[in-house]
């Protein structure tokens, strides 16, 4: 928006008023700024109320680069499904953050349903059990489901992690669907996601590495 609005040519049309005027980059960095702002302190409400500890920061860039560049410093990287476009599928900034972040990826459906499910890929690799381990605390004490797809080379295999995690939950309280997965790439994330409808999508960022 910044270079468009360098540009002699560059106009904008008023939503309301569909008056045109030129694009004004002072103002429009001032807007910038209000808007950071405002997501600031809903920020500091909201960590605040949950007595956590928080930072923010606002970088410039191809929003793909950035944010991957922000996830190797994290733990976690959140971030909603779909972008600006809305609608049902997964959005280009989400596919990226899961086929290419280092670190587990959570993706979330704007305004999702209190009984959503918890979606959550399982290889049997140390960041998946990580994963598998935030699934599990996001839905104690909430009206929402945990639905596991279990990624093998074999039957066997499969059935064997699904033993284990049904032993593992059940020593927590909970239970959980499973889904058997022989393979997994970025357009079987978007099928899945459309199956389970509105959910929140736990992603092992090392299952996508590669594709």
């Amino acid at each position: 928006l910044l270079r468009l609005a360098e540009s002699p040519f560059a106009r904008e049309v008023g939503l309301f008023s569909g008056s045109i005027r030129e694009l004004d980059t002072q103002r429009l960095q001032r807007q910038l700024r209000a808007q950071a702002n405002r997501v600031r302190r809903r920020l500091s409400r909201l960590a605040e109320r949950s007595q956590i500890q928080w930072s923010f920061r606002v970088t410039r860039g191809a929003i793909d680069t950035e944010l991957l560049s922000a996830a190797a410093e994290v733990d976690l990287v959140i971030l909603g499904r779909t972008g600006w476009s809305g609608g049902r599928r997964l959005g280009s900034t989400a596919q990226a953050i899961a086929s290419k972040a280092t670190r587990p990826a959570l993706l979330h459906a704007p305004r999702a349903a209190q009984r959503s499910a918890v979606l959550v890929l399982y290889d049997g690799s140390e960041v998946a059990q990580r994963a598998l381990t935030t699934a599990s605390d996001m839905i104690n004490g909430q009206n929402r489901f945990l639905s596991i797809s279990i990624v093998a080379n074999h039957k066997e295999d499969a059935k064997y992690l699904q033993m284990v995690f049904a032993m593992w939950l059940r020593s927590r309280g909970l239970q959980a669907r499973y889904r058997w997965l022989f393979r997994v790439d970025v357009e079987m994330v978007k099928k899945l996601m459309q199956t389970e409808g509105q959910c929140v999508l736990v992603l092992p960022s090392s299952m996508m590495e590669g594709k």
